[in-house]
């Protein structure tokens, strides 16, 4: 599973779930990689396992917007000792 740690920017958590959640279309594996600072080949092992949730169009993946911000909310959620580090 991804760790808070990959989610570390300069800005907030939060501040991540609000740009996810101003675009207005689906996230490709590539874009939301480059937005978390971390490989696309980790983010496609990632998706295998459900972690982000994503979906298939043929072969091309996506996530969601709201459903890939509600995760990072629960990311959040589940290590609140890390906010603030």
């Amino acid at each position: 599973m991804i760790g808070n740690s990959c989610l570390r920017t300069p800005d907030s958590t939060g501040d991540l779930v609000s740009i996810v959640e101003s675009k207005q279309a689906a996230w490709t594996v590539e874009e939301f990689a480059n937005l978390l600072k971390t490989s696309t080949k980790f983010l496609y092992r990632q998706v295998k396992r459900d972690v982000p949730p994503a979906y298939r169009v043929d072969r091309l993946v996506r996530l969601d917007r709201a459903h890939t911000a509600a995760w990072l909310r629960q990311l959040e959620l589940a290590a609140p000792e890390r906010r603030s580090a």
